[in-house]
């Protein structure tokens, strides 16, 4: 290695990096880093992508990751590019406690709408898990249906060879399975199993597991699980998210546009399709569209759905039965939306539903001011729906 090149890298902030790396080997157009597995080369790299970048500029050199074949597979997914806030701390530090295998929990149950990183949290759980030099299999609710459907049509037996010498089992999507008794049935045995040896068993779903009324017996495994929620981000780490992926795709917006979308577009995927179609605009156009035309490329992917009726009634947890959510459940029911659609979104049985809107219709009959500011709030909900 050359010492010249070495000693200007123990100089840069890039040094961090150093002491987790093997070896360090010069290339005719730059250096190699050498790492123990594929998992911390992909974590290095994400951690200090703008260092690495910044040396290749300074020096004029490439700057590459090696590490030893794996088979066992390893996600881009980390706990490290997983953005979050206070909201949802409990949430990451319990995962990458079970992953650590540093507590007692045999069996967890992640809640959360789509596109909110219930399979990254899962991907980076299983990442670290092999990290630690224990084995973790991450499969998908679909997936497993279609082994059980083979294995009945085939006459056979269904083959999951790969869950006997797992430590931690992730299962994403369990909402897919919903009403399909026989697989959840096998789920219940996965769990008993799990259990039995010592394993970790955990599931990641849309709806919350009051919602699975059939068989009753999984819905009671449920119940002993631990229940981890991912809770709407706040606009700080939206903000912070944007700009993550902005970067990452050589972008820079004005303040006005990032407020615009950091105000308007809630789910961490749809921020992703923000900058997916700004960049696919300045590729076609070679400039930033003017913010009106900004406004209508991304129209259908801002939040002016029931989660934005919350917000707007100062519902921050939807498990505290308060006033407020009372007359969140009533405003979605004039705003259109079924009792079905609120009964997933509340995390509640359609009967629920309907008692809480009588709830809210007795709340506005004897408090004219409540009333007052609840039809002022449908008048701005309206409009936003127009």
């Amino acid at each position: 290695m050359n010492r010249t090149l070495l000693g200007l890298l123990k100089t840069h902030k890039l040094a961090s990096l150093l002491p987790f790396v093997d070896e360090v080997l010069e290339t005719d157009d730059g250096i190699v880093l050498r790492c123990k597995n594929e998992l911390l080369a992909k974590m290095l790299q994400d951690k200090f992508a703008e260092d690495i970048a910044e040396v290749e500029r300074g020096f004029g050199i490439k700057v590459r990751f090696s590490y030893p074949k794996s088979e066992v597979k390893v996600f881009r997914e980390s706990f490290e590019n997983f953005f979050y806030g206070k909201e949802n701390e409990f949430t990451v530090a319990a995962l990458r406690s079970v992953a650590l295998g540093s507590g007692t929990v045999s069996s967890v149950f992640l809640v959360g709408d789509a596109g909110m990183g219930k399979s990254h949290l899962l991907k980076a759980t299983a990442n670290l898990t092999g990290f630690t030099g224990r084995r973790a299999v991450y499969m998908t609710a679909g997936g497993i249906l279609d082994r059980l459907v083979g294995s009945y049509k085939s006459g056979g037996n269904p083959d999951f060879s790969e869950l006997r010498n797992a430590q931690v089992i992730l299962i994403d999507d369990i909402h897919t399975l919903k009403d399909k008794v026989f697989a959840l049935e096998f789920l219940s045995r996965i769990i008993d199993r799990a259990a039995a040896k010592g394993r970790t068993v955990i599931m990641a779903s849309e709806l919350d597991f009051r919602r699975f009324r059939n068989p009753p017996s999984f819905r009671t495994r449920l119940m002993s699980n631990l229940i981890l929620r991912i809770h709407p981000h706040t606009p700080r780490v939206r903000r912070h998210i944007l700009h993550f992926r902005l970067r990452l795709h050589g972008l820079d917006l004005p303040k006005e546009y990032v407020d615009y979308v950091v105000d308007k577009v809630h789910n961490p995927r749809a921020l992703i399709g923000v900058v997916v179609r700004l960049r696919a605009h300045m590729d076609v156009y070679g400039s930033l569209p003017e913010f009106s035309r900004f406004r209508d490329l991304i129209a259908d992917l801002t939040s002016e759905d029931e989660m934005d009726i919350f917000a707007l009634f100062g519902v921050r947890d939807i498990r505290r039965k308060t006033a407020d959510f009372y007359l969140a459940i009533y405003a979605m029911r004039l705003a259109g939306m079924s009792v079905k659609e609120i009964s997933e979104r509340a995390g509640c049985s359609r009967a629920s539903v309907y008692n809480y809107i009588r709830r809210a219709k007795e709340i506005l009959r004897n408090d004219p001011e409540r009333a007052g500011i609840f039809n002022e709030r449908m008048r701005l909900l309206r409009r936003d729906l127009l």
